[in-house]
């Protein structure tokens, strides 16, 4: 080979075996994501009042809480009723309080269709207003005396959109034998809650029936104490509704406590 030739091929070589060798590619760094999904604790007024609507939020709450749409009876007031279901429930779940026409000093259903539309549109109210601090799944209806009457039939009509009634002290008739198997068609479990002589007799029938068609059903009779909210009542009230959300894990931590 020529002279020439030989020492350009040589510098060729030098430069290929020089060249650096392409690197290889970087992964890019690992990235933690967040799991704490919790809120900000809730802070307001241990009740708050909005337009129509009467609310008990669950203060300190730093995820979602159940929601609980409570019905006065009449004479009563709104802001009775949900101070009531707070003290049943520890303050843990967010409360909402629709009220029917003024009575006197408080307030009275005019209708079915009243409650009915009033119950929703709470529901509704308490959605926009706590957003994510409630959980999207049913709302449970409890109802006192005329608000109990009347919330067994919105209960009968709308059984998956109120799967889990309390009654207390009112609603015998319209929980007689026709009650259970329309509750069925979506209802799972209600509370029927006595106070005075005859009642716990008087939701007998309903609680056959519900249990005739499958829907978990007790007659609770917390003694003679009168026809009220008052603190014996509440305090029976509280032992009976751990047995309504017994199996319900949003109310798993409340369950829990003391």
């Amino acid at each position: 080979m020529r002279p020439a030739c030989r020492c350009l091929l040589l510098l060729i070589l030098a430069n290929c075996t020089h060249r650096e060798s392409p690197r290889a590619e970087t992964p890019p760094p690992h990235v933690e994501q967040p799991t704490d999904t919790k809120l900000a604790a809730l802070t307001g007024e241990w009740i708050e009042h909005r337009g129509d609507g009467w609310f008990i939020p669950p203060l300190g709450a730093t995820e979602a809480r159940p929601l609980v749409v409570a019905i006065h009876g009449a004479g009563d007031r709104p802001e009775w009723a949900c101070a009531e279901w707070r003290d049943i429930t520890n303050a843990y779940a967010v409360i909402t309080c629709p009220h029917g026409d003024a009575f006197g000093a408080g307030y009275a259903w005019s209708s079915v269709e009243q409650l009915e539309e009033r119950a929703r549109l709470a529901e509704l109210d308490a959605r926009a207003k706590y957003g994510a601090y409630v959980d999207p799944g049913p709302p449970i209806l409890v109802g006192f005396s005329q608000g109990a009457r009347l919330a067994s039939i919105v209960a009968r009509k709308h059984p998956d959109r109120w799967p889990v009634v309390a009654l207390v002290e009112g609603g015998y008739d319209e929980t007689k034998w026709g009650f259970g198997p329309a509750f069925a068609k979506g209802g799972k479990r209600v509370l029927f809650a006595c106070s005075t002589w005859h009642c716990a007799d008087g939701f007998k029938d309903g609680e056959r029936s519900s249990i005739a068609a499958k829907v978990d059903a007790r007659v609770a009779d917390l003694g003679n104490l009168g026809h009220h909210m008052g603190t014996p009542v509440r305090d029976g009230l509280r032992a009976q509704f751990r047995w309504l959300v017994r199996d319900d894990e949003r109310w798993e931590a409340w369950l829990e406590s003391p």
